[in-house]
């Protein structure tokens, strides 16, 4: 008897996202990228938290969430700051 091998596979991703606040002396693109990099150790085990507790959903979750879009990445961090219009990849 001949044999058929069927085989699946199957994208899924967590999102989590955190709010901090930051001073109001953060006014740039630059200023603010400097910033979240220089109190990364405040958020950052924050946020792994929140992303142990998510759930799991089918895809990707590129182009699902706003500026995740990196398909070649197997991570992808970023932060945005409405009030300023700035946002970027850490």
């Amino acid at each position: 008897m001949k044999k058929v091998t069927i085989s699946q596979r199957s994208v899924y991703h967590k999102f989590a996202q955190l709010e901090i606040e930051i001073p109001e002396s953060v006014n740039s693109q630059e200023e603010l990228h400097t910033y979240m990099l220089s109190i990364e150790n405040e958020w950052v085990s924050k946020i792994d938290h929140k992303i142990n507790e998510a759930e799991f959903v089918s895809g990707t979750g590129l182009y699902d969430i706003a500026g995740m879009e990196d398909g070649e990445a197997d991570e992808e961090w970023r932060y945005d700051c409405k009030e300023l219009d700035l946002g970027g990849h850490l």
